[in-house]
């Protein structure tokens, strides 16, 4: 199996998922009967349609180890100490800030309303081809202020796309940041199926790797000599040579046996 087959069988069905909408994040998840709310991995996150979209998250295994974030437990208990910490603490997010048009000068003012932008170097890239931008020879790049003001180094002449950073707190992440790093259960259907492909399409090219070439055949006296090349692989242990019975109209094993060779 390859370093990916193991990622997508083994490790991707432990990751965080996010459960949403009206047919399925109705009420208290800890009360829920739904096997797939129960059975979600920790650090899943669950909101809760008919609660304005209120944010829970697994913090424990179990059928009611949900957990409000930004209040108490479902069952009414303080919250968990270190997921306490966790939201306390403010992380980093990426926001992209896409320009409506030719940019020509060396500054522009991003609307960032209430956030509070990371100072510092930002991304910039062509708006076509997501690549950078050389005028002049150099790089178009270019910094950030905490009030929104992009420096460049020089004037882009591009539409272009800014990637800088904001910090939030755990409680005020944004849904589509949500739904763009916690798979839904279709993702999840969709990704299973390209997994089965990949695996699929994955055999045959073992298959083929290791499929022998030029067969040759050396009748003398003494009996005949078969010998043919093959390209070494870890999956390959051992090959079955056959012949073909006139008697019987069938492919069968040379020695009458199991028709094993070991390379």
């Amino acid at each position: 199996m390859s370093k990916f087959t193991d990622f997508v069988n083994t490790e991707l069905p432990q990751r965080p998922v996010l459960i949403k909408g009206q047919e399925e994040a109705m009420g208290d998840p800890n009360l829920s009967e739904l096997q797939k709310i129960n059975d979600a991995p920790i650090g899943s996150f669950y909101m809760q349609f008919d609660a304005g979209n209120k944010l829970w998250q697994k913090t424990a295994e179990g059928k009611e180890g949900w957990t409000v974030v930004g209040g108490s437990s479902g069952s009414g208990g303080p919250l968990d100490p270190n997921l306490q910490a966790l939201m306390e603490k403010k992380i980093i997010i990426p926001k992209i800030y896409t320009s409506e048009d030719v940019v020509t000068t060396e500054s522009i003012q991003i609307p960032i309303h209430e956030e509070e932008v990371v100072v510092g170097p930002v991304n910039i890239v062509d708006q076509a081809t997501g690549q950078v931008i050389l005028r002049n020879g150099m790089q178009v790049t270019g910094t950030i202020d905490d009030e929104g003001t992009v420096f460049f180094n020089q004037a882009p002449r591009s539409d272009i796309r800014i990637v800088y950073g904001v910090k939030v707190l755990l409680s005020e992440l944004p849904e589509d940041f949500l739904k763009r790093h916690f798979y839904t259960d279709d993702d999840e259907r969709n990704m299973l199926t390209i997994i089965d492909d990949i695996n699929e399409l994955e055999k045959d090219l073992i298959k083929e790797n290791i499929k022998p070439t030029g067969l040759y055949t050396n009748t003398t006296e003494e009996g005949t000599t078969i010998t043919f090349s093959y390209t070494d692989d870890p999956n390959l242990d051992y090959f079955v040579l056959e012949r073909f019975d006139e008697a019987t109209g069938r492919w069968a094993p040379y020695d009458g046996k199991e028709g094993i060779i070991i390379p």
